[in-house]
Formats: structure tokens, sequence, C-alpha cells
């Protein structure tokens, strides 16, 4: 998911570096955060499914309910 952090950000950079007056109302402090969390969200909601496929997420939550 960092991945696609670092993704986001280089075309943030990009943006301000080519296309700095015309993208400046989208490299708010707020929006870049918003699109930050949106990436995880997202990134999290489809890499699930492959998680619990595969089995990387442990059994611990069935032994701390039993306990």
């Amino acid at each position: 998911m960092t991945v696609y952090t670092l993704v986001l950000i280089s075309v943030i950079r990009y943006m301000t570096v080519v296309h700095s007056a015309s993208t400046a109302r989208y490299r708010t402090a707020a929006r870049v955060v918003a699109m930050i969390v949106a990436i995880w969200c997202l990134m999290l909601t489809v890499n699930v499914p492959v998680l619990t496929t595969y089995r990387a997420v442990t059994d611990e939550l069935k032994v701390q309910k039993v306990a």
C-alpha cells in the first residue's frame, strides 16, 4: 500500500512542476490527505480477500475470543 502512496506523491510533484497554476486547487493539504486515505482504504478493500484466501491473516482473533 505504501507503493501507491509514493506513486500519489510522485504524481502530485509532477503536477506541481509541470502544471503548477492549473492544478493548484487539487494540491491543498486537505485534498492530499484525503487522497492518501482514499488510496489506503481502496487497497485495504482490494487486498482483504487476497489476505484471507491465502491465510495471511492468522487465527489470533479466534484465540482471543475463546480465551
